[in-house]
């Protein structure tokens, strides 16, 4: 992405293919608490689909567990 405004747009094509290719829904959306994430319009989309939004604080990797689990499991191999 060139912008953050584009994150809306590309969300909604990610959703799409995601869909399509494996027949089943998104539930649940877990982001950052920043702006590109959080609009209005992107809540309204969200709502209108039935997805859940689940934020952690912006600039804490810490809250994202797994994600930093399988990073020092790559850099301890590395």
């Amino acid at each position: 992405m060139k912008a953050k405004g584009e994150v809306f747009d590309k969300f909604k094509a990610y959703k799409a293919l995601v869909e399509n290719q494996t027949g089943m829904k998104n539930k649940t959306l877990l982001s950052e608490n920043k702006g590109e994430f959080v609009s209005k319009k992107f809540d309204d989309f969200l709502h209108e689909c039935g997805i859940e939004r689940q934020t952690n604080a912006p600039y804490t990797p810490q809250q994202n567990g797994v994600v930093e689990r399988a990073n020092r499991t790559i850099m301890e191999c590395a």
